[in-house]
C-alpha cells in the first residue's frame, strides 16, 4: 500500500473504533503519522500502521487472548495491539474493556494558563 492508502486505512480504522466506543466521550486526533485516541480526555491509545494500540493500565489481565504487547513504533513502551477480529465481532466487550482502561488511567494533567 502507498502512504496515502495507509493513511486512508488508518482513518477508516479510527472511524470504526470511534463508532464502536459510542456513547463514551471519545475523540481522535492525528499526531505524528498516527491517531491518538482519547476517552474522557485521557489518551487511551493510538491507531497507526493498521493497528489499534492501547496503553497498559491496571486492567492488563483483561487483554489475555485478545491482544499482544508490542511497541507501536521503535523505541516506544509496549502497548496492547488489539486483535481486529475482537474489535469487529465483539464491539460491546471492546467498549466495556476500553472504558475500564480509561477508568484505570490517571486524570489528565491540568494545563497551566500562560501569563499575559
Amino acid at each position: 500500500m502507498s502512504s496515502d492508502e495507509d493513511k486512508a486505512a488508518d482513518k477508516a480504522l479510527v472511524d470504526e473504533l470511534l463508532e464502536t466506543l459510542e456513547p463514551l466521550e471519545v475523540r481522535a486526533r492525528a499526531m505524528f503519522g498516527a491517531w491518538m485516541v482519547y476517552v474522557d480526555d485521557k489518551p487511551l491509545g493510538m491507531v497507526g500502521d493498521g493497528g489499534v494500540y492501547i496503553k497498559r493500565s491496571g486492567v492488563d489481565d483483561r487483554f489475555d487472548g485478545i491482544a499482544r504487547l508490542v511497541p507501536p513504533y521503535p523505541g516506544a513502551k509496549d502497548y496492547w495491539l488489539m486483535d481486529l477480529t475482537f474489535l469487529r465481532e465483539r464491539p460491546d466487550d471492546v467498549r466495556d474493556l476500553l472504558a475500564a482502561v480509561a477508568d484505570a488511567l490517571p486524570a489528565p494533567a491540568k494545563r497551566r494558563q500562560s501569563r499575559p
